[in-house]
């Protein structure tokens, strides 16, 4: 049961913890910028903090930066909220202080961990014995096991279990009920996270006043970057050059067709047997992710949470057939290896 940090040391004392942990050691602008959230909070001043002041305090932005133009400040705290979520997923798993910044606003909520069964203690300073983790550290948990599915691994699926140009009584055959048993008989929601990739949006004006827009797509770019300096940076500032745009912002608008068309395939392969539900990859949250059995179609690089998250790669993609890496009793190691 988790409860309200009273004392401010306590908090300073995690938040440095945090800091000199490998998620956030090699990230100046995630350090600055919960260093500066925190002490924000810790001052009373949650409620006054907006995207522009963050931005030019926090991180470097000058005097001229507009959010509406610029979105870097919410992407980088929608990346702190990820890797404060990946930290007490493995290096902070008993960790006896969590630190959160809930979505809806910028302030940070400190939370001191207890058992159920503890009695409180007369001195905070004197922290608890850790409780279990509060997000499960990475394990191989069947009923809410990820299985990350490109588009070559959909198809190769859905040609070998599922057809609907045949009349099969069994509904995509044995292999297909098999494969997916542990996501149907799970009491927990089907969530089918389509990758959308980045594109990056721009506008200008023309001399006569015309608003002349575009998007365009690069490969290399798949989370708009926070810092000039990143090789993501440098790729945006080339293209800013480029179009000399008067607006230039990331887009989620388009998926590719075979990823869509691996998706509604998949979706109704499932909803023979389950109500799937769709999800883009950029809208997906972590909350998202630890309450249901997640489903990611496409790239690992237009899934954010596939890259930042551990997690164990329960099944492979192989030749005409999808390993199972670890099979567990009565399991077979492959499908389709249907028994003779």
């Amino acid at each position: 049961m988790n409860s309200p940090v009273q004392h401010e040391d306590a908090v300073r004392r995690q938040v440095e913890h945090i800091l000199s942990s490998s998620a956030f050691r090699s990230s100046t602008s995630l350090r600055r910028l919960l260093e500066y959230l925190t002490e924000q909070t810790l001052d009373g001043g949650a409620q006054d903090l907006k995207e522009y002041r963050i931005g030019v305090e926090a991180l470097g932005k000058a005097e001229v930066y507009d959010p509406r133009v610029d979105p870097s400040v919410r992407v980088q705290v929608g990346r702190l909220r990820s890797r404060l979520a990946e930290y007490y997923q493995t290096e902070g798993a008993q960790d006896p202080i969590v630190i959160s910044v809930p979505k809806g606003g910028f302030g940070v909520v400190f939370e001191e961990r207890r058992t159920a069964v503890e009695a409180p203690v007369a001195e905070p300073l004197e922290p608890p014995p850790p409780a279990a983790p509060a997000m499960p550290p990475p394990a191989r948990i069947r009923p809410v096991a990820w299985i990350a599915l490109g588009l070559l691994g959909v198809a190769i699926i859905l040609s070998l279990f599922y057809s609907p140009m045949q009349d099969r009584k069994t509904d995509g055959g044995a292999a297909f009920q098999e494969l997916w048993k542990p996501y149907l008989a799970s009491e927990h929601l089907i969530l089918i996270s389509m990758g959308i990739p980045m594109w990056i949006h721009f506008e200008s004006k023309g001399p006569d006043g015309t608003v002349l827009a575009g998007d365009v797509r690069d490969g290399r770019l798949n989370e708009w970057p926070v810092e000039a300096a990143a090789e993501e940076g440098k790729l945006l500032e080339s293209w800013r050059k480029l179009l000399k745009p008067d607006k230039l912002e990331p887009r989620h608008h388009y998926m590719a067709v075979g990823e869509a068309m691996a998706t509604a395939t998949l979706s109704k392969a499932l909803g023979r047997y389950a109500n799937p539900t769709l999800v883009r990859s950029n809208l997906l949250s972590w909350d998202n992710v630890h309450g249901s059995n997640t489903i990611f179609v496409g790239a690992p690089k237009f899934s954010p949470h596939m890259r930042h998250a551990p997690f164990i790669q329960n099944f492979r993609i192989g030749n005409f057939q999808v390993d199972n890496l670890h099979p567990e009793p009565g399991e077979l190691p492959a499908y389709p290896n249907e028994p003779k």
